[in-house]
């Protein structure tokens, strides 16, 4: 709960004229893309205090760490058929606490983080596409805060807010540098 009450006072308000938005926004430490999954399992021993909850691939297409009391603790790895990985995340005591980074099959590129609390999406969550980079707050599941888009050089092409889930009127738009709608 300490966390979501740093990152919720942390966001500019949507009062705020959009370069100015756009300019605290920019200043907002996102993590790095991940290059490539961890394959963590094969380490020599990849569940520091805990054991293996299965069969390592191949012979399984899920694999991760549990303490004592077979609750899932630490890491865990999801795999699609032909073995590539889906998703990488975190269990403390089955709850899954993240951060969850979402894995392309077919090109084993990342292209999503999502941080968790509780089991739930909670915190930042990051979509990286071709075009660029969309940045997300969410809180317990829902968005919460502002949204926005980065081009592939890191320039801020739209930012929109969002209350409890649902959208609310803010919006400013960028094109080629230049700002052409905004809501206020």
């Amino acid at each position: 709960m300490i966390l979501w009450l740093s990152v919720a006072t942390a966001h500019p308000s949507p009062k705020l004229s959009c370069d100015e938005l756009a300019a605290r926004l920019l200043v907002e430490r996102l993590p790095a893309r991940p290059t490539a999954p961890t394959w963590w399992w094969m380490e020599k021993r990849p569940c520091p205090g805990g054991i293996l909850g299965g069969p390592v691939p191949p012979a399984a297409r899920e694999v991760w760490c549990e303490d004592a009391d077979h609750h899932r603790t630490g890491s865990s790895t999801s795999l699609s058929g032909d073995l590539k990985v889906l998703f990488e995340t975190r269990f403390d005591r089955d709850q899954e606490v993240g951060p969850r980074v979402d894995w392309n099959p077919a090109t084993q590129q990342s292209v999503g983080y999502t941080s968790y609390q509780n089991d739930l999406p909670h915190g930042l969550a990051l979509e990286w596409t071709g075009a660029g980079t969309v940045v997300a707050w969410l809180r317990k599941g829902v968005k919460e805060g502002p949204t926005y888009k980065l081009d592939e050089r890191g320039a801020i092409e739209l930012i929109e807010f969002w209350d409890a889930g649902a959208r609310t009127s803010r919006n400013c738009v960028w094109r080629e540098g230049k700002l052409v709608i905004d809501t206020q």
